[in-house]
């Protein structure tokens, strides 16, 4: 208790001069994150640009909607496999607080999962053709499909900040034993930026006409985590993290096509043509990790 005490009061002492003390570790590591879980919602959409859209209460000048669709998919990610780069700035001569700096680039298998629930919104919009006099029905999307891309690799860049806390467990086992490595157990607290994509050569795109079903799928999107967590020093140059992170972000795409006709081709006349929007918002759930530091 007595120890205690002692470190207590070093630290209210030392921590308003540690900034003409600090000493700075660069380090590199690796670490590897648990599955965890990836929820989609996903929108489609048809629209037409007609000045002839007919949509029950007479013609208007403008867009035309078509029906509508959404549904909401739970996936996952693999173990996620990171590279790690940094700078650690310790604070006093215990090593007991300080903060680091570190950037990291992380890639991860990624499925979009299967389908939880949808719904879908019919249409009875018409509008003319190019003779002035035929009405053409505005199409309705296709039930969206019961999975989406299962293929998908994940790579992710990201830069930290992290705020730890350290009980110097060396110095109570030195006044036993002198030889007792720099054993330290702490915890961190930080915050971060990144930058994420999700990509896939391949994916059966169920919405579209059968010559174009086979495309690639790509969603990107950017924001900021929090971290949490434990670490083990287990000499000067060993640390093992217990953590996770927490994320505050979602990944988007949109695609735009010709949406098929009624017989699922595509539709040739430029006249009759509708577009299919489709949306994907991605947004992946907390990540326990657990890294690998080594001191320089």
């Amino acid at each position: 208790m007595r120890s205690f005490k002692a470190i207590l009061c070093y630290l209210l002492i030392s921590l308003p001069l540690s900034a003409y003390s600090i000493e700075n570790n660069a380090f590199v590591g690796f670490s590897t994150g648990f599955y965890h879980k990836v929820n989609t919602h996903y929108t489609q959409s048809i629209y037409k640009d007609s000045s002839s859209c007919n949509n029950g209460s007479g013609y208007s000048v403008g867009t035309c909607y078509g029906g509508t669709s959404d549904a909401s998919y739970q996936g996952g990610s693999d173990s996620a496999l990171s590279f790690i780069f940094g700078n650690e700035a310790i604070f006093d001569p215990l090593r007991i607080s300080g903060l680091r700096i570190y950037g990291s680039i992380e890639m991860a298998k990624v499925w979009l999962g299967t389908r939880q629930s949808y719904s879908e919104h019919k249409t009875s919009s018409k509008f003319h053709d190019s003779d002035g006099k035929t009405e053409v029905s505005m199409l309705n999307p296709t039930t969206p499909q019961p999975t989406l891309a299962g293929n998908a690799i994940s790579t992710t860049f990201s830069i930290n900040l992290d705020f730890f806390a350290n009980i110097p467990i060396d110095y109570f086992l030195k006044k036993i034993w002198s030889k007792t490595p720099a054993i330290k157990l702490g915890v961190f607290a930080g915050f971060g930026a990144e930058f994420s994509l999700v990509k896939s050569l391949y994916w059966r795109n169920e919405s579209l006409s059968n010559s174009e079903k086979d495309s690639a799928f790509y969603a990107s999107g950017n924001g900021v985590f929090i971290n949490l967590g434990t670490s083990l020093y287990l000499s000067r140059h060993d640390r093992i993290d217990f953590g996770v992170k927490i994320p505050y972000y979602s990944l988007n795409q949109v695609m735009w096509h010709i949406a098929p006709n009624s017989n699922g081709t595509q539709e040739t006349n430029p006249w009759t043509q509708q577009t299919l929007k489709q949306s994907f918002d991605i947004t992946p759930s907390p990540e326990f990790k657990i890294a690998y530091i080594f001191y320089f």
